[in-house]
């Protein structure tokens, strides 16, 4: 039949068509597949027969989606090639062959998104969220949500993406990550360790299809989640699946792992659903590769507002670096940059800022609502990854070396908590050379005092750190009887669960204790070696009889304490030198001092600076010297077992020969 004949659809058919259709474009608006669809659109006008399609706008070019969406050109299919039907009263003339370029210009942008296009081009679009150096949000500043979701698609947290239960809100900034990344199948995980209830696992060679032909291809968009033990469809998971009952593989939170029936993925890969956003999928790829998206200035727009942003994130974390590397506080007492009293982190900022035009720009256009990312809030948030970094590398290091030692300290901090400290012991293999580390791994907050709560904190640390407690071989404490206790402390504790980790007291610990158990046993010792405090202390409290002592003596006198054996040595041996001094200014503060404190003190110390005092600080000044010279020698990083036992050895019959 000629086209003359062919019957023509009556006005309540179109005004049915157009309301259809315009229901259609509703539920698509401001929707991420009114976007992709754009595409598919353009590809059926190309494959039309006739020469030229007319279409009507009546849209200005100023009229547009956001710039998150492509123009929508709606075209109804219609079998009357000679009336194709317009959509939403919008013709526009195309040409059969469109190449890209010319489908790219079909773009529109509206009123209302101009400005939105103006304000992203002086700040980041959301497109750039693909970047993942931009992935670190700075929750402490005032901005527009516009800003936050610059930064982050992912609220501050990294995507994993071999775990679709993660993707729990698929934004469209966090949909062109994922496709520009590509699917993560895992298909590097040790299938052999997981297995179902009913023992069956994942076959590897099921991420491949076999054709009738016996050629096989790859099932690039299929993806085995370790987390879940299933697998998920990556195109189906990308796109709302707008089907009531959705397939498990298509599930985002479930996934597929009926491995008996694993032939229910060829069903879901013949399924027109899979085919659809299969095409969607490689459609918006190929697209976003081409900067065919969006406007081709405006995606190097982005681009360059991307490296920028960049540039200056670089800028401020080499400079937390320089101030973590020289122990440097960051902040002062202010956070507003240009400030006296800003602190050494915003100092630097505004130091390379005189060299740096972007970091110039950055402070110049510096406001309370701008992103600047010089708040507290970056700073510690790069000082937390860099700490995490440093930890996982030492961590990772110890792992591989397998065998590992524990050392494990307690003492209260400034704000009264209990922090106990964490080192490793473990040797480092690196270029052929063979190295004996020791590192300081975290500090742990506990409020345990017992033997079994602090080895139930320490083993729960080291499960933390993925440290197998049967590879330890060795564990040092302080003294303790909660650590070192035979029968309840840590170390015995810890031997219960792996009889191969030795305990090693403290070498220098355990001399230390020696010499203050034998410095307090004798009533004429703790009175010797409080007379020498009391001589430190008279002097020590005032600034003039310090200042009077100082003119005498050559070396000033020292205090001393338990806890540091090798202060007694350090106390002992000036005073032993220059008694006859200090005797000296004594009798002179006696006979002219005008204050009767001073006077009445320095007569009680001269009475006690007697000849049985003076034959103490002798035999002491020689014994101290000794114990003090074996002391520091323990603490030798480089000092082996053997060496210590014949230093201690040694030590202990130079005492019994001066006896």
């Amino acid at each position: 039949m000629s086209e003359t004949f062919k019957r023509k659809n009556s006005g309540a058919q179109n005004r049915k068509n157009k309301k259809k259709i315009k229901i259609e474009n509703e539920k698509l608006a401001n929707t991420f597949e009114k976007w992709v669809s754009t595409s598919t659109t353009v590809s059926t006008c190309s494959s039309l027969k006739k020469s030229d399609v007319s279409v009507k706008i009546h849209n200005d070019l100023n009229n547009a989606p956001p710039i998150n969406e492509s123009p929508d050109i709606p075209l109804k299919k219609n079998n009357n090639l000679n009336n194709p039907e317009p959509l939403n009263d919008t013709t526009m003339k195309i040409d059969t062959k469109p190449n890209e370029s010319k489908l790219s210009k079909l773009t529109a942008i509206s009123d209302k998104d101009k400005s939105n296009i103006t304000e992203s081009s002086n700040n980041m679009m959301e497109i750039s969220s693909i970047t993942p150096i931009l992935e670190i949000s700075d929750s402490n500043e005032n901005v527009e949500s516009s800003h936050s979701k610059i930064i982050s698609v992912t609220q501050q947290h990294s995507i994993d993406y071999n775990n679709p239960p993660s993707w729990v809100h698929m934004t469209d900034g966090l949909r062109i990550t994922l496709i520009l990344h590509g699917p993560d199948q895992g298909k590097n995980i040790d299938f052999r360790s997981i297995q179902t209830k009913d023992g069956r696992r994942f076959l590897p060679h099921w991420f491949k299809k076999q054709l009738p032909n016996s050629e096989t291809i790859d099932r690039n968009w299929l993806i085995y989640s370790k987390n879940k033990n299933a697998l998920f469809c990556f195109p189906c998971c990308l796109f709302e699946y707008r089907q009531s009952q959705i397939p498990l593989i298509a599930n985002r939170q479930e996934g597929f792992s009926d491995w008996k029936n694993i032939n229910r993925i060829e069903d879901h890969e013949t399924s027109p659903d899979h085919r659809k956003y299969f095409f969607q999928w490689k459609t918006l790829e190929a697209r976003l590769k081409n900067s065919q998206s969006i406007d081709k200035s405006l995606q190097n727009a982005i681009f360059l507002e991307k490296e920028r942003w960049r540039h200056i994130l670089r800028a401020i974390l080499n400079s937390i670096l320089f101030c973590a590397k020289n122990n440097l506080a960051l902040r002062g007492s202010t956070s507003e940059i240009g400030v006296q009293g800003s602190g050494v982190f915003l100092d630097i900022i505004e130091l390379l800022s005189k060299y740096d035009k972007t970091l110039e720009e950055l402070i110049s256009n510096h406001t309370k609502r701008s992103v600047n990312y010089l708040s507290p809030t970056i700073q510690n948030e790069f000082v937390n990854l860099l700490g995490k970094k440093v930890r996982n590398e030492i961590l990772s290091r110890i792992r591989k070396s397998k065998y590992y030692s524990l050392l494990f300290d307690c003492t209260p901090d400034v704000s009264h908590n209990e922090q106990m400290s964490e080192i490793i012991r473990y040797v480092y293999i690196a270029n052929g050379k063979v190295k004996i580390e020791e590192s300081f791994i975290d500090f742990i907050i506990t409020d345990e005092k017992t033997g079994e709560g602090l080895a139930s904190d320490i083993m729960k640390k080291l499960q933390d750190d993925q440290l197998d407690i049967q590879d330890a071989r060795g564990q040092g404490y302080d003294n303790g009887a909660n650590m070192a206790g035979k029968y309840r402390g840590v170390q015995a504790r810890i031997q219960e669960k792996n009889n191969l980790a030795l305990y090693i007291p403290c070498a220098s610990h355990c001399l230390n204790l020696a010499g203050v158990h034998s410095a307090s046993i004798n009533a004429e010792m703790k009175h010797f070696f409080e007379t020498v405090e009391s001589i430190f202390k008279f002097f020590s409290r005032s600034t003039s009889r310090w200042t009077t002592l100082m003119k005498t003596l050559k070396v000033s006198l020292k205090g001393h304490s338990d806890t540091r054996w090798s202060s007694k040595s350090n106390a002992i041996k000036p005073l032993s030198t220059q008694i006859k001094e200090v005797y000296g200014v004594l009798k002179n503060m006696i006979a002219n001092s005008l204050n009767a404190e001073t006077s009445s003190s320095a007569q009680s110390l001269l009475k006690n600076i007697n000849l049985t005092f003076l034959f103490y600080l002798d035999v002491w000044n020689q014994i101290l010297g000794q114990i003090d010279r074996a002391t520091k020698a323990l603490q030798i990083k480089t000092l082996t077992l053997d060496k210590a036992a014949s230093l201690i050895q040694a030590l202990k019959n130079s005492l019994q020969e001066f006896r």
